[in-house]
């Protein structure tokens, strides 16, 4: 189960198919059709409260499973917060990342070429409808006559109806499915190798599943930014540490960090003893929630409480609220990870129905093709 942009999305555990879509996402209704659904016999379900109350009221002798993607995020968003306290040090620390910075001009360089192009016609296709809502205002007419007229959602037309001029939605350039490998491929562009089909080979053998042309246009950002002298800046900036970058990269395996990256882990575990004990709470964690060993989650959460950090005492508070739950989770092989490509399913229609659909339409177009 999980919810979704219309509700709450219900799919069968063994065979990964919609079983019905609910209208919200309220206990009352999850209990109502679970009662009228008996039998149910494992709930896989996020932390949410109202689920666990609706599939408690409802199928009380059902086993409820914490999905372990939302339990890392949980878990993620805990030591952001405690390593939030110690910012300014962390900004003192600098290392080189595995992947270029989604801000270097080469991340730049190899988006798509016309995509910009198409942002601005996009722009002015989006302007000059906005000039012609503001026009049919002046002539007299309303908001919901023009949505018909225009064929738009009575929102859009009161959102255009405001603005003066439409700005270009900016989005951060980002190095994307190539980023494990950009450090591998500029290091061996500078020792001579040049070929693409060849570098594309090595990567693909590496584990990259994108196309030859992602890998050819990144040789071509290197290429420009060699010529104009740009390349040895862009490839030996370090990046500063943050919160962030610092969960990132300890919730990868010890494996799969870089050396440069285990070593500013070192560096941050003695910015504070409350940021050491925290790595190693948040990685004994992780090792229980990979390997599934929950018969040690009891031990973990006495550790946690008594670590003397505030984070950590209300995580595991919250974390005994559900403990039942969550320890299934942490034993169980069942979670949510099948119903996400229904979710994008689900938002990819709702979506194409523009808005104008009542639930009923949108729940059988969900589920139609089961029938």
């Amino acid at each position: 189960r999980r919810r979704s942009i219309y509700g709450t999305l219900l799919l069968d555990l063994e065979t990964h198919e919609p079983v019905d879509l609910l209208p919200d996402r309220t206990a009352e209704t999850l209990a109502g059709w679970l009662l009228a659904h008996p039998g149910v016999q494992l709930i896989s379900r996020d932390r949410a409260g109202e689920y666990a109350q609706g599939a408690k009221k409802g199928a009380p002798e059902a086993i409820q499973v914490a999905d372990r993607f939302h339990l890392s995020k949980n878990l993620s968003e805990v030591v952001e917060r405690i390593l939030s306290h110690h910012r300014q040090a962390l900004r003192q620390i600098r290392f080189m990342p595995a992947s270029l910075r989604s801000d270097s001009p080469l991340a730049v360089r190899y988006l798509r070429p016309g995509r910009q192009e198409r942002q601005k016609e996009v722009l002015q296709a989006r302007q000059a409808r906005a000039e012609q809502i503001q026009q049919l205002l002046a002539q007299g007419m309303t908001q919901l006559a023009i949505a018909h007229q225009l064929r738009l959602n009575r929102k859009t037309v009161a959102l255009y109806a405001k603005v003066s001029s439409l700005t270009p939605v900016s989005h951060p350039a980002r190095a994307g499915i190539l980023a494990p490998f950009t450090r591998y491929l500029a290091a061996r562009w500078q020792t001579g190798i040049r070929n693409g089909v060849g570098l594309y080979r090595e990567v693909v053998s590496q584990g990259y599943t994108g196309s030859r042309m992602t890998v050819e246009r990144f040789l071509l950002g290197l290429r420009d930014l060699e010529k104009s002298g740009q390349l040895p800046a862009v490839l030996s900036a370090p990046v500063e540490m943050t919160p962030h970058r610092a969960v990132g990269i300890l919730l990868k395996q010890a494996e799969e960090r870089t050396p440069e990256e285990t070593q500013a882990l070192l560096r941050v575990d003695q910015i504070h003893p409350d940021v050491e004990r925290t790595r190693r709470l948040m990685q004994q964690f992780q090792q229980i929630l990979r390997e599934r060993r929950g018969e040690e989650f009891n031990a973990w959460l006495e550790t946690a409480m008594h670590s003397g950090i505030p984070e950590w005492r209300a995580f595991v508070r919250k974390l005994r609220q559900d403990h039942a739950a969550v320890q299934a989770g942490l034993t169980l092989k069942w979670n949510n990870g099948p119903v996400e490509g229904h979710i994008n399913r689900l938002k990819f229609v709702k979506r194409s129905m523009y808005g104008r659909a009542n639930f009923d339409l949108l729940r059988f177009r969900v589920l139609h093709h089961r029938k």
